[in-house]
């Protein structure tokens, strides 16, 4: 019995890292803000992703295939999106980027086929940025890729939420 006391604050560990543990990670190529092309390790994003951090991957990530997210994400860190060619990120409740966080977006063209990504606020927060009544908004660099943000009932499309004072 002692023994199956013991291994239970491992299993409870085993299991509370298992999904970062089971994310696919990828070789990738992006553009910088120069034009200039590099390649990253960077975590693929799913579906049922709710958290991108900088202690994944070191915050690279990136969008392949056609992808909706059903839940707003958060941004912990200095976070980094690569919009592969012909991807499409949907995020129907926005991505959170507030205090110290960052995301910065990539593409891997200039062409017709550089990804998308569309990311709609709700209840008041920005599209990508604050939370309703926030004013500590992050900070958001878009280096390529077509992005649209839209916020609703007062939140920015990029920047605050509704009621917030911050800026991008």
């Amino acid at each position: 019995m002692k023994r199956l006391l013991a291994l239970l604050p491992v299993l409870a560990f085993c299991l509370l890292c298992a999904p970062a543990a089971l994310a696919e990670v990828t070789e990738t190529s992006y553009l910088d803000e120069t034009g200039t092309t590099h390649t990253v390790t960077a975590t693929v994003v799913t579906r049922d992703d709710s958290a991108w951090s900088d202690a994944v991957t070191d915050g690279w990530y990136v969008v392949q295939g056609s992808v909706s997210l059903g839940q707003r994400v958060t941004v912990t860190g200095n976070v980094r999106l690569i919009l592969a060619d012909n991807a499409e990120l949907t995020a129907r409740n926005g991505i959170q980027v507030e205090g110290d966080n960052t995301l910065t977006i990539y593409a891997q063209s200039t062409v017709d086929t550089m990804g998308k990504l569309t990311a709609t606020g709700n209840g008041g927060n920005a599209g990508i940025g604050g939370a309703s009544a926030s004013s500590d908004v992050g900070t958001v660099t878009i280096n390529g890729g077509t992005v649209k943000a839209e916020g609703n009932a007062g939140g920015a499309g990029i920047g605050s939420g509704e009621g917030g004072t911050g800026s991008v």
